[in-house]
């Protein structure tokens, strides 16, 4: 009897679970999604996204993370696991959109779609191979291990679920 349940159990707990999508632009041009409809959506990490900086000096302060010394160099990590919710802050005019993992907007992130893909990925100001150099608040920080894949995800129900009013004007005439 306790196997019927625990079965049942999960069932229900797998069913309910979201089933996450990459972020594209062609989602974002056939649902027409304006700044205040992205503002509306949840979106998620594809992978775990790893920023680290040296920090030398007294001017430096940590932002958030947790620090490591390494050969004698203090290393400030920043984490931001895969599937961690974010939510989108601004737009650019080229359709960039900028996303915080935190409670202040001035920490964000950029993600856009590059010529190789229609994905909403995390994009750098420069790309070292895989490492970029991201501004994340005040600092400037270097990406690490699987950052450079990152894409956005988002549970399509949200997409569907932002509702529109829509009405045709019939025009004026003397």
């Amino acid at each position: 009897m306790k196997q019927i349940i625990l079965y049942f159990y999960l069932m229900f707990l797998f069913s309910s679970c979201a089933t996450l999508t990459p972020f594209t632009e062609t989602i974002r041009k056939k649902n027409n999604l304006s700044l205040q409809d992205l503002k509306s959506v949840q979106f998620y990490t594809s992978n775990d996204i790893l920023l680290n900086r040296e920090i030398s000096g007294s001017k430096n302060k940590i932002v958030s993370g947790k620090i490591k010394i390494v050969n004698n160099r203090q290393i400030e990590e920043i984490l931001i696991p895969v599937n961690t919710a974010c939510l989108v802050v601004d737009t650019t005019k080229n359709g960039r959109i900028n996303l915080s993992f935190s409670d202040s907007d001035e920490k964000s992130l950029t993600f856009g779609v590059t010529k190789n893909t229609s994905r909403y990925v995390l994009l750098a100001e420069s790309w070292n191979g895989k490492e970029g150099t991201v501004h994340y608040g005040d600092e400037i920080y270097i990406t690490k291990g699987f950052s450079y894949d990152a894409c956005l995800l988002v549970n399509m129900k949200d997409i569907l679920k932002i509702k529109r009013k829509f009405k045709i004007e019939k025009g004026r005439k003397l």
